[in-house]
């Protein structure tokens, strides 16, 4: 049984070293490219030096907040991004995504969904329909269903005036009935959006 799996062993080891070495994708290297953005689920280094914290600019990364850089400490950067999101001369203008999702850009894809493309806002030196382009708060059109009372029905008037009724012309079943409320819903006046999670959208900055 010993000499079996001695020579299943020797057999296996042989297939590894026919296996070419791996090669980390791109992405886990320098190889990705500036201006690429990612998403960042630690915490970020403001200021002295705590645990969990990760310095952005000493890995060539930066928050994307909408900051002015200086051309001159980032021409990479800004050979990617240009003034499209601000800035003019020797300084130029992260992105602002604070608080906002990303979408892929759709315009000659075939893909292309119209309602992507309605109400959008160029970047400060952007076209509407490119990237960087925004877009704002939207619910979709939509209707409801709601079951027609069978009976007339009571119309309640200011005190010392008589009641009245308006008479039905013809009943309807057809519709089924409305749901009740779902009372764990949380509503917001200020957006309408999915479940979600914080996260730092992070810009590349040099190679």
């Amino acid at each position: 049984m010993d000499k079996k799996i001695g020579k299943v062993t020797q057999a296996l080891s042989a297939n590894r070293a026919k296996l070419p070495a791996f090669t980390p994708p791109a992405i886990m290297g320098d190889a990705m490219p500036v201006g690429s953005v990612i998403a960042f689920a630690g915490e970020i280094r403001t200021s002295g030096d705590k645990p969990f914290e990760t310095n952005l600019p000493m890995f060539n990364w930066l928050k994307c907040d909408g900051s002015s850089l200086e051309v001159a400490q980032y021409p990479e950067l800004f050979s990617a991004l240009g003034y499209r999101y601000g800035g003019s001369g020797q300084k130029f203008n992260l992105p602002d995504l604070r608080g906002e999702f990303l979408r892929g850009v759709d315009v000659d894809s075939s893909n292309n969904k119209k309602a992507s493309l309605e109400g959008r806002k160029g970047a400060a030196n952007g076209g509407n329909h490119e990237v960087g382009s925004t877009q704002g708060f939207a619910l979709q059109s939509h209707v409801h269903t709601y079951q027609k009372p069978k009976r007339a029905m009571p119309i309640l008037a200011e005190p010392g005036v008589s009641t009245t009724q308006i008479p039905l012309s013809q009943e309807d079943t057809s519709t089924p009935k409305s749901s009740q409320k779902n009372e764990n819903l949380a509503l917001s006046d200020k957006e309408t959006r999915p479940v979600n999670t914080f996260v730092y959208w992070l810009i590349k900055t040099k190679l």
